[in-house]
């Protein structure tokens, strides 16, 4: 069972990278909408299905698992036949020539930045391996737990940039350089604010954030351990 929940984690991960593909097609495209539309039934289904399993006693581990690949499937097959259906391949078949250009122009494209994250890669494992041999696990943990609050701070970058990106994709596609000038002005310094604003803030309540969650993890841990 062990080999078998190491293959459905890699197929999540993979699922969850596809996905990842085909949303920022359907965000290039316009379709924004019925993106946010999937996302949502499908976290309400999994927010469902884990209360169905937990009020009949089998959850745990392996059907946890089992139900992110299953949602992770069944999400994929929503947004590539959206994808079919809204865009149709068999207009444009490109040819064995046209092929080899696109792929020598993706090629030419990417390759500085394979070198930029082969670089960023080998960095996070040192920065992880070095903490880990100087420091042990519980520094460890506390990085993992700054590492995870300090993304707070971008949160409503992570959740604006799709938006922005479709926006300045349908800009650039129709060459309205001032449409994109004017969105630029518009949205990345109300987000720069926003973010500075989170940090400030997460900078001044340091300690009564980190007190916050240590007791919301000892009340968790007493809990469990009635169990």
């Amino acid at each position: 069972m062990g080999r078998l929940v190491v293959f459905i984690i890699f197929l999540i991960a993979f699922f969850s990278w596809f996905t990842d593909i085909v949303s920022s097609a359907l965000d290039a495209l316009g379709y924004t909408v019925y993106l946010e539309k999937v996302k949502i039934i499908n976290r309400l289904i999994s927010a469902l299905t884990i209360l169905g399993l937990f009020y009949l006693n089998r959850l745990n581990l392996n059907t946890l698992i089992i139900l992110q690949a299953i949602l992770g499937i069944f999400i994929i097959v929503l947004l590539v036949l959206y994808l079919r259906y809204k865009y149709s391949f068999d207009k444009e078949k490109l040819n064995v020539k046209e092929f080899v250009n696109y792929s020598t122009i993706f090629y030419r494209y990417s390759l500085p930045l394979l070198g930029y994250l082969v670089l960023q890669f080998i960095g996070s494992i040192f920065d992880r391996w070095y903490l880990q041999h100087e420091s042990g696990s519980f520094q460890q943990g506390l990085y993992s737990f700054s590492y995870s609050l300090m993304n707070f701070c971008y949160l409503f970058i992570n959740a604006f940039q799709p938006l922005i990106t479709r926006e300045f994709s349908i800009s650039a596609a129709e060459n309205e350089k001032a449409n994109m000038a004017q969105l630029y002005k518009k949205f990345v310094s109300i987000l720069f604010a926003v973010t500075g604003y989170l940090c400030a803030y997460i900078f001044v309540e340091a300690y009564r954030i980190v007190e916050f969650f240590g007791v919301m993890i000892s009340l968790l841990q007493e809990e469990y351990s009635k169990y």
